[in-house]
């Protein structure tokens, strides 16, 4: 018997829902130029954080209103290797 989570195939396909969170890659090329467009808050949880773009890193951010999980940003290789979303998928687990 296929495990549950191979058996559910359509969570890529899937309509956005208003629980689902999203999880946005930040490639180290890319990290000084998205970083600079960060809203002040992001900025010093970065900080706060050590989050970084070498891959296998992962910052979850909340909304400041509300203070629901907003997404996470996930730092990736620029050419993606094999476990950079491995650490992320682990955080997420440890926090739902």
């Amino acid at each position: 018997m296929a495990s549950r989570s191979l058996s559910q195939t359509s969570a890529f396909i899937a309509k956005p829902k208003k629980n689902h969170i999203p999880v946005i890659a930040v490639k180290e090329g890319k990290y000084e130029a998205w970083l600079g467009k960060q809203p002040e808050r992001i900025k010093a949880l970065v900080k706060r954080s050590g989050f970084s773009p070498e891959g296998a890193c992962g910052l979850m951010f909340h909304d400041p209103e509300s203070g629901a999980v907003a997404g996470v940003y996930a730092g990736v290789h620029d050419r993606l290797k094999l476990f950079d979303m491995a650490a992320v998928c682990e955080m997420i687990g440890k926090n739902f």
